[in-house]
């Protein structure tokens, strides 16, 4: 009883946290609310149900931007599903693993954690196509940060292509598109993606402050000026200058270089390096105040600037990344190519066990032949036994038989002898059947003389019936016919004049009824008769019985019998 309310304790849990995952994609602080009513419940489930909810509190947190300070909770949720989980399990652990680590700045983790994720969804049947594409998108982002443009590149067109096949186009895709293409030198490949990307924004409404920035940055830094002038019109029309940030004063300096307002750029440089940031806009507007500077002939501030920057790129230690990237990457296509090994391994396996297995079956195939080959060779020498024995017996009868054949044919000649006899008594037999021949011809003659006699003899029978139906009384026939109806209903005995009014009545209204009569009954008596005409005229058994007289079965015996009476 305790293990069935646990199993369905456990059911109610995995119900509730899919609600809370769908409800954790629009609203995350609804979320962790609702996180946090289940969370006595979870510490009492068991293992799986437990890790299933750190994989969602996870998600959430990544969906809510909030920034981890520790892998412990996304490295034990991992290790659990990658020996436990399904398919679809493990891409999920492994993608937020990756995210903890992007948030954390660790890129070689992340890249190798989001990696995974794609593996196990590119080798599996059923996957989450929009976290691939998420994760793809990660990858280009992270080999970006450490300058590893190539794959940033290849990743981003799989975005780009997953996008496009899940019919979910996003700004991301298309700006990681354009942005891989400018780092690769694809120019017009690059402004293509960057005009796109303004279209999509205007169609879509989609005045995302983080891209229109860097879609500005893009468009300058390529010389788009009419693109560029366009997206800054953009960013003056939605975004506030409160709201702008270190990258965004570097786009509007970058902006204000590719239209010659060199005293903006340096303004929106400098506001960039008085401001609190991380290295690389120190970097990068660093080194756009040195060219500047360098460009004006203004050796000091060059100079000044020029220090910055070489400051900002040691602390950035980009070959470093650079080379920790491309390590996680050899690892991970070291474990593709093994898992690609193992599938061949696994085939040629499976085609050596359908070799051996083949080659049993043919062994046993042969073998059945083998035997059922001695079983009829067998068979076949005990036929050929037992037809020797039955020769050697035919042999032994063949002079009895002799004998016999001797007998039979003396037998033939007393029968030839019987025959010539018989014949003679045929031609009697013959003489005979002439004679009867001629007997059955005058037989014939007088059978037309009977058929003859007795249609005479029909005619005479009518006769009867019409003298017997003959009345000195003229009454209308309608009127006698009604009258026997009305006494049927009562108990009332017709007399013999009332029945030859009857007979005379039915015979005025159907004049073929009394031959009729003669060719169905032949013979016949005076209550069959009277039965037969009352049926006529459309009486009831019951009202015939009261006329007749006539018991109740017979009524009924006889109404079945004379049906055509009542059908003429």
């Amino acid at each position: 009883m305790q293990a069935f309310f646990s199993c369905n304790m456990d059911n109610h849990l995995t119900y509730k946290m899919e609600q809370i995952k769908k409800v954790g994609d629009t609203n995350q602080t609804l979320a962790f609310a609702m996180m946090d009513s289940i969370r006595v419940e979870v510490e009492k489930a068991d293992e799986h149900t437990r890790m299933k909810y750190d994989l969602l509190l996870l998600r959430i947190n990544d969906k809510a931007y909030v920034v981890p300070t520790s892998d412990i909770m996304s490295r034990q949720v991992t290790a659990y599903f990658a020996k436990h989980g399904s398919e679809a399990e493990k891409q999920e652990a492994y993608y937020y693993n990756g995210s903890v680590y992007r948030d954390l700045r660790d890129a070689p983790r992340a890249i190798e954690n989001f990696l995974k994720s794609v593996e196990i969804a590119t080798f599996s049947d059923k996957c989450d196509s929009l976290m691939l594409r998420n994760a793809y998108s990660n990858l280009h982002s992270l080999f970006f940060s450490v300058q590893d443009y190539t794959n940033g590149l290849a990743y981003a067109k799989k975005e780009y292509e997953l996008s496009h096949k899940i019919n979910n186009m996003s700004l991301d895709a298309i700006m990681h598109l354009g942005l891989s293409y400018s780092y690769m030198d694809s120019t017009s490949q690059a402004i293509y993606e960057f005009v796109e990307a303004e279209k999509f924004i205007r169609l879509h409404n989609d005045y995302d402050k983080d891209w229109m920035p860097s879609l500005l940055l893009c468009l300058s830094h390529l010389g788009e000026k009419a693109g560029a002038t366009s997206c800054y019109n953009l960013m003056k029309e939605h975004v506030k200058p409160s709201e702008l940030n270190a990258s965004d004063y570097l786009s509007l300096g970058e902006y204000f270089q590719m239209k010659g307002e060199e005293d903006s750029a340096i303004s929106c440089y400098r506001h960039v390096i008085s401001m609190p940031m991380k290295e690389d806009n120190i970097y990068d507007a660093s080194k756009f105040l040195f060219e500047i500077y360098d460009s004006l002939k203004n050796t000091q501030e060059a100079i000044k600037y020029a220090r910055v920057y070489v400051n900002a790129s040691d602390s950035l230690d980009l070959g470093k990344r650079q080379e920790m990237a491309a390590t996680v990457n050899n690892q991970f296509m070291y474990h593709y190519d093994k898992h690609k090994e193992e599938l061949a391994r696994e085939k040629v396996t499976k085609y050596h066990y359908l070799l051996v297995i083949l080659l049993i079956a043919i062994l046993l195939i042969v073998v059945t032949a083998i035997a059922i080959h001695i079983f009829l060779r067998n068979k076949n020498l005990k036929k050929t036994m037992a037809l020797t024995r039955e020769l050697d017996s035919l042999k032994n009868d063949r002079n009895s038989l002799q004998s016999e054949i001797d007998i039979k044919v003396r037998e033939l000649e007393h029968s030839r002898l019987s025959l010539h006899d018989a014949s003679s008594e045929l031609d009697s037999v013959k003489e005979k059947l002439a004679e009867v021949n001629e007997e059955l011809a005058e037989s014939k003659v007088r059978l037309k003389e009977s058929e003859v006699a007795l249609s005479e003899k029909l005619d005479q029978h009518e006769a009867i019936i019409r003298l017997l139906h003959k009345t000195e009384f003229e009454v209308n026939a309608d009127d006698v016919i009604y009258a026997v109806r009305q006494s049927a209903d009562g108990s009332k005995k017709l007399s013999a004049s009332e029945w030859r009014q009857l007979y005379h009545a039915v015979d005025e209204l159907y004049p073929d009824f009394k031959k009729l009569i003669v060719q169905k009954l032949g013979n016949f008596t005076e209550q069959q008769i009277q039965l037969c005409y009352l049926m006529r005229i459309g009486l009831t058994k019951p009202q015939i019985q009261n006329i007749t007289n006539i018991p109740h079965v017979t009524v009924w015996r006889w109404s079945k019998k004379f049906s055509w009476a009542s059908e003429q």
